[in-house]
């Protein structure tokens, strides 16, 4: 779909011709879905691509059997408002080059994948979204020049990693919990260009280790409460409190 200022409200849709096609394509132009539901069957649900793309969701639900719930790439921009995203055969989320999400009060549960992964330039703005029961990390963030600012966000009891960050990538939080029993590391950085600045975060009960550093990565705490470090010989790790 290409278009400017195209609203969709109120609609249930759904991909029932099977085949690789998304539910709805998004190049070029600017589409606002409210009270939506899109429903994917062998492919992602929504595909946004292109400087050009802007998608606005408010109060929708996105999933897929086989894909993933949102694909943003290629510098497009989504912004979501109190969306849910799960049960996704891939991703929930996935953005990569130069893709930019904004995302407000989402939840985001039970996808395959990650709930969101970040690469390849891509960045995240995440304030008090819900996360957890993944397959794999809460929320991923890799490679250099990719970021996310994560606040007052619960990221808890996904399979691997509630966060990870990873071959460059930078991340910034503040409050939120990063908890849980299932997952192996609540906070886990990896790699000699990796930094997190972190404040006020509360993280324990996480089965190995509450954040951990391997690599080189550079982590700083500001006022945080977290039952275990752990760091590599390489880790760098300071500790500031106001």
């Amino acid at each position: 779909m290409t278009g400017r200022n195209i609203v969709l409200e109120d609609m249930h849709i759904v991909n029932v011709g099977g085949g690789t096609q998304s539910v709805l394509d998004v190049v070029g132009g600017g589409i606002t879905l409210r009270n939506c539901v899109l429903e994917g069957g062998t492919s992602m649900c929504v595909w946004v691509s292109g400087e050009d793309s802007q998608l606005k969701a408010e109060q929708c639900r996105f999933f897929s059997r086989a894909g993933s719930g949102l694909h943003i790439v290629d510098g497009a921009a989504a912004e979501l408002n109190g969306c849910r995203i799960d049960g996704n055969g891939k991703d929930g989320i996935y953005l990569s080059s130069g893709a930019s999400l904004d995302a407000n009060h989402a939840y985001l549960c039970s996808n395959v994948g990650c709930n969101i992964r970040v690469e390849d330039g891509a960045s995240v703005d995440l304030y008090r979204c819900t996360m957890d029961d993944s397959q794999q990390q809460g929320v991923h963030v890799n490679g250099l020049g990719t970021s996310a600012h994560i606040s007052a966000c619960t990221i808890c009891n996904n399979f691997a990693s509630n966060i990870a960050v990873e071959a460059g990538a930078s991340a910034t939080l503040q409050g939120g919990k990063y908890c849980g029993s299932k997952n192996r590391k609540g906070l886990r950085l990896d790699g000699p260009d990796t930094f997190v600045m972190a404040s006020n975060i509360y993280a324990n009960n996480n089965k190995e280790g509450d954040v951990v550093l391997e690599g080189g990565a550079r982590l700083e705490l500001r006022d945080c409460d977290i039952d275990t470090l752990g760091a590599s010989s390489l880790g760098r790790l300071v500790t500031l409190s106001s």
